[in-house]
């Protein structure tokens, strides 16, 4: 998979795309992640892309054609790349997209490529959304300064679910709200050593009797979403 990010502060990715997990996948290739300073598309001297709203109002907006100048330009380096796939998906990060949850996460990591355009200031021309963008998504009900982090969330979700960037494929099998788990919540985990401060590793998980550690787990990640997550538990009902 590539991914392309265009965003107007680049230097944000650089110690994500270094670290843990994710850098050994762009290490061994596994992934391509270019990400696109969005000011190297501004055609005036001040290399600005904003401009304030029409009708007035706070704030700035981010201009449509800077913006189309960016997707043009990271769907030729894709079409070099890979002549014969389809152009990438084109996603905006806004807080008025449709919610990230893993199961878009799982949609997002079967294309061959994907455009992440991070919004900033007030938002963005809606005429570029109209032109270019293919999907909206927010990764939750709050705002932030702008959409470099929802973009780094969306980046990782996805990257860890390709093949081979896990040590341990069954590692997202039993995620949180993954297919596997029935959708709903992970469990409590522990490791060495069996007693903290008076807290004792529950006896079943020392038993070896891997049923019985089968079904305490279930168990507890049954009660957890019914208690943290409700709705979790109503959307899986055949679970």
């Amino acid at each position: 998979m590539t991914i392309f990010i265009i965003t107007l502060f680049p230097g944000l990715f650089d110690q994500l795309l270094k670290t843990s997990i994710l850098g050994r996948a762009l290490n061994n290739s596994l992934i391509k992640v270019n990400v696109v300073d969005l000011k190297d598309f501004s055609e005036n001297k001040r290399k600005s892309v904003d401009s304030p709203p029409y009708g007035g109002g706070p704030g700035m907006v981010i201009e449509a054609l800077p913006l189309l100048r960016a997707v043009d330009y990271s769907q030729k380096q894709l079409t070099e790349e890979m002549p014969k796939k389809k152009p990438a998906k084109v996603i905006l990060m806004t807080p008025q997209g449709s919610l990230f949850n893993q199961k878009k996460a799982h949609t997002l990591s079967k294309e061959n490529s994907l455009i992440i355009v991070c919004g900033h200031y007030a938002g963005v021309d809606q005429r570029f959304i109209d032109i270019a963008c293919d999907e909206e998504i927010s990764i939750g009900d709050f705002i932030l300064t702008g959409g470099e982090i929802p973009a780094m969330a969306i980046l990782d979700a996805t990257a860890r679910l390709l093949p081979d960037v896990l040590g341990n494929p069954d590692s997202v099998e039993y995620d949180s709200f993954s297919k596997d788990n029935c959708g709903m919540l992970q469990g409590p985990l522990y490791t060495r050593p069996a007693k903290v401060n008076n807290f004792d590793v529950p006896d079943v998980l020392m038993s070896g009797n891997h049923g019985e550690i089968q079904k305490w787990r279930w168990n507890q990640s049954k009660n957890i979403t019914h208690e943290r997550r409700p709705e979790l538990t109503d959307e899986n009902q055949q679970c």
